[in-house]
């Protein structure tokens, strides 16, 4: 699936059950840059300039926050998301320009990053009381949109560990693997999430 940088889907803006400990993974080509920022537990730097693949959910507590993913041709960076609250956790900068497996590991509140199953960096601990993951895709209006491809979105659960994502990262689902809680594949530009797993949906078609 390529985003043009104003596509923006939502699954459901925040899995309440899915928190401070879980995975998201994908693979993603960028094609458009996003804005570096300080890396902070505290602040509000991710209002602009960037390519919200994830986008940060709001929690609409001031205790909780979303979690959200900004990814371009010059890194990643990892945001949360509440009440005049939306810093970078985690800031990583590397050229990504070729195909990139992408995964962020929440272990009890803390990000890591790891890239193509390589762990690089761990970010800093979020002062909330939860953290939860989000399910907008492709960007947060008014914050910021990915611009590139990206296939193969998974949300699991719980902490993956460096061997288990690079024991993954090929691997093709059937839905039924345990700890996966969404799974949206691209087909035909529609984006689905299978029926045998929790909560399924189907997505409207992106604009072409």
């Amino acid at each position: 699936m390529y985003f043009k940088g104003k596509e923006h889907m939502v699954d459901q803006s925040i899995f309440e059950n899915i928190r401070n400990s879980f995975t998201y993974e994908f693979w993603v080509k960028p094609n458009a840059s996003h804005k570096i920022v300080d890396e902070t537990s505290d602040g509000i730097s991710g209002l602009s300039g960037q390519r919200y693949l994830i986008g940060p959910a709001h929690s609409l507590t001031r205790e909780n926050a979303g979690v959200g993913v900004s990814a371009g041709t010059n890194g990643v960076t990892v945001f949360e998301h509440s009440f005049s609250h939306l810093p970078a956790l985690l800031v990583y900068e590397i050229p990504i320009t070729e195909w990139t497996h992408v995964s962020i590991v929440y272990c009890d509140k803390t990000p890591s990053l790891y890239i193509n199953g390589e762990f690089k960096k761990m970010g800093q601990k979020s002062r909330k009381n939860n953290v939860y993951a989000s399910g907008h895709l492709g960007g947060y209006d008014p914050y910021g949109f990915y611009i590139g491809h990206v296939k193969d979105i998974k949300l699991w659960d719980f902490a993956k560990t460096e061997t288990e994502i690079k024991e993954g990262m090929q691997e093709i689902l059937t839905g039924e693997e345990e700890g996966l809680f969404r799974y949206w594949w691209f087909h035909n530009n529609l984006t689905i999430s299978p029926p045998n797993l929790i909560n399924h949906v189907i997505l409207s078609a992106l604009t072409k």
